[in-house]
């Protein structure tokens, strides 16, 4: 029925995608972008097992040394990253997405 609407009020196929079909599909993506985001930050960390560095190269030092220390901060530290990413890319989303609240 709404594209129906928009058809009836004299809407073409870019008024349509811009003002309708985005507008009800941005939430989704955005989960979907802040997902990914959070995933890849996590998996980036595997990125030290073949010599590629990063936080990850923290928690593999650990691991091989048996060093809890830099386990913990190697491990908070990716936690804290991804809990970051999350918050600022939820707050986007909250942003965006004003319309879908009552």
């Amino acid at each position: 029925p709404i594209l129906e609407t928009a058809v009836g009020m004299g809407m073409d196929g870019g008024d349509i995608f811009r003002k309708i079909r985005l507008p009800l599909a941005a939430p989704m993506m955005l989960t979907g972008i802040r997902t990914a985001a959070v995933e890849v930050i996590a998996s980036a960390t595997l990125a030290s097992y073949i010599g590629a560095g990063g936080l990850g190269d923290l928690i593999f030092t650990g691991l091989g040394l048996y060093r809890m220390d830099f386990l913990l901060i190697g491990g908070l530290s990716v936690a804290a990253l991804s809990l970051l990413v999350d918050l600022i890319l939820s707050l986007a989303e909250f942003g965006m997405t004003k319309y879908e609240r009552a």
